[in-house]
Order: structure tokens, then C-alpha cells, then sequence
């Protein structure tokens, strides 16, 4: 599998909140289906599907111990990195609602919004500059800072003509870091 498609990979793992669920049930500990069901207050069948989709993709690692399989967290940077969600949900500058988290998710769910994030991390950036660097519309650019900005993730600086955008939560930095870390282990 190619970088832009585990790239892909995780971000759909980590965009379902009942995946991100169950990864966190994991940390630290192994658990079979019917237990991890239990306690996400879900279907033996859907659980599994989840957890075969986790499998796949890297995130978790399965142990068969008739007539159960134990599963649990591949590695300590993954765990790191729903620590980072929580982190960066909890941060005082993002926009409190009930979709806070599943907000962070569908942020970081497209990867030309992954690249212009870890763009503004470094340094803060124009419509104009992120769109040349990420080799996309103008207009493009544009909706996903728009979003992105909307949600709470970004600053914004006017200085005449331009606006200059940067991340407003500090937590992300990490966050990405760790991203990219977890990434790198698949």
C-alpha cells in the first residue's frame, strides 16, 4: 500500500466515532468482540466489521486464544494520538458543540486540509500561498480554510490586501506530529 492510501486509510479509521471508541477501549488493554460490543453498546456484527477495518488498516492487532480473538492497540504513538484529540477538543479556543470531536475528524478526514494544516503549523500562510503549495484551486484553498477557520482551528490576520492564517490551537501541532508518527508505523 502507497503513503496516500494509508494516509486515506487512517483518516477513515479515525474519522467514525465509534472506531475512535473502541481504539481507546484498547489502550493499554486487550478485549474481545463481545466485550468491546458490550461496552460501546453496539451489535457483535458491527463491532467486528469495525475491528476488521482497524486490522486492516494497522491500527489494532488481533490474537486468536480458542474460541476467542483478543484484540488490542498496535503501538503507544496511536494512543498518543487520541490523546491529541482530546486535547485538542478540549482546548478553550475550539468551538464547543456536541460535534466537537466528530469537527476535528472531518478536518483532518481530507488530505489537502492534513497538508495546509501542517502547513500553518509552521509558519502562517495566504489563500494564495496554500493553494500553489497544495497545487489546487484558489477556490479550493479558500473553502478549506473557510471550514476550517469556521470550526475554531484557525487565526486569522488581515494586513492589507491579504489575510494570513495560522493554527489557533496549539494542541493540533502535536496532534499532527503524532499523525504523522502513527502513519509512519503503518
Amino acid at each position: 500500500m502507497v503513503i496516500g492510501e494509508k494516509e486515506e486509510r487512517l483518516a477513515r479509521a479515525l474519522s467514525a466515532q465509534s472506531r475512535r471508541t473502541i481504539l481507546r477501549l484498547l489502550i493499554n488493554r486487550e478485549l474481545t468482540v463481545t466485550r468491546i460490543a458490550e461496552a460501546v453498546h453496539s451489535s457483535v456484527s458491527l463491532t467486528s466489521r469495525h475491528l476488521t477495518f482497524l486490522a486492516d488498516t494497522g491500527l489494532v492487532v488481533m490474537r486468536k486464544e480458542a474460541p476467542h480473538k483478543h484484540y488490542s492497540v498496535r503501538s503507544q504513538k496511536l494512543a498518543d494520538l487520541l490523546q491529541d484529540y482530546d486535547a485538542v477538543h478540549r482546548h478553550k479556543l475550539f468551538k464547543i458543540s456536541q460535534k466537537g470531536e466528530e469537527n476535528l475528524a472531518r478536518i483532518l478526514n481530507a488530505a489537502q486540509r492534513r497538508t495546509a494544516l501542517r502547513l500553518l503549523a509552521e509558519e502562517e500562510m495566504t489563500v494564495t500561498d496554500l493553494a500553489m503549495v497544495n497545487k489546487i484551486s484558489l477556490s479550493l484553498a479558500s473553502r478549506h480554510l473557510k471550514l476550517a477557520h469556521d470550526l475554531g482551528f484557525l487565526h486569522v490576520r488581515k494586513e492589507a490586501p491579504h489575510k494570513y492564517y495560522s493554527l489557533a490551537i496549539e494542541p493540533l501541532k502535536q496532534l499532527l506530529a503524532n499523525y504523522d508518527l502513527v502513519l509512519r508505523e503503518l
